[in-house]
């Protein structure tokens, strides 16, 4: 992992890239966990992912905004209910914004007029019967994929080439645990112990990569956070598993 401290005249190309896509990364998630993003969101307990072209920070390539309207049809709502996708969508100066929830928002994805993704879901925990409060951890690992799964037919058709660099970050999850078992009797023995959770970074190399097995060490993390060992919807071959 590149030394973030190290002065920036010391980098290599690649690592000053890197540097300037997690500085965003970075600047966004305090920004959207300050309610100054774009909409304003119903609940405080966030996931938020950023999937960025390395070529976006290597070029001055921008999109027009009808550009990224006609390539976002593949891209999917975080932490989708009803299947139908995004109820609302508009330009703005950003690029294209699509989201859920009139007057508060439950979940948004912002397309950048350099092709950098960026995905908010809303409601990242709940408080059961009013005790323990509870990640819905299996929303959040269906996020991550979907926001990874949606991104790289946008990707291809605006002929967007890898590498591309894949953030995630929960926000006011802290005092959260996770539910081992779905009759609410079984929770980890741990909380989330902090206000937010840096998840690994990833690296895509191609468009063909199958989002659910990279994802896998992300969603691994998710779980450690509350002290568990690993993902349960993953099997020891590192394959999904279809329920839990």
């Amino acid at each position: 992992m590149t030394n973030t401290n190290l002065p920036i005249g010391w980098l290599t190309e690649a690592e000053l890239v890197l540097h300037r896509i997690r500085s965003v990364h970075r600047e966004r998630v305090e920004t959207i966990r300050e309610d100054k993003s774009h909409v304003r969101l119903e609940d405080p307990t966030r996931l938020i992912v950023h999937v960025v072209p390395e070529a976006a920070f290597l070029a001055s390539k921008e999109f027009s905004a009808a550009d990224l309207k006609r390539a976002s049809q593949a891209i999917r709502p975080l932490g989708e209910r009803n299947g139908n996708g995004y109820g609302y969508s508009r330009f703005n100066a950003d690029g294209f914004l699509m989201y859920d929830g009139y007057k508060a928002v439950r979940e948004y994805t912002q397309l950048y007029r350099n092709g950098m993704f960026e995905g908010v879901m809303a409601e990242a925990v709940f408080q059961h019967q009013e005790r323990a409060k509870i990640l819905r951890e299996n929303w959040c690992e269906a996020a991550l994929i979907s926001a990874l799964t949606g991104f790289l037919p946008f990707a291809k058709t605006l002929a967007l080439e890898p590498p591309f660099w894949m953030f995630a970050a929960l926000a006011g999850c802290e005092g959260a645990r996770i539910c081992i078992n779905r009759s609410w009797e079984q929770l980890s023995e741990q909380a989330i112990d902090r206000s937010l959770v840096w998840l690994p970074e990833t690296k895509i190399e191609s468009g063909e990569n199958d989002p659910a097995k990279l994802l896998r060490p992300v969603c691994d993390v998710l779980w450690n956070a509350a002290g568990l060992e690993k993902s349960f919807y993953y099997d020891e071959q590192g394959n999904r598993k279809t329920g839990r």
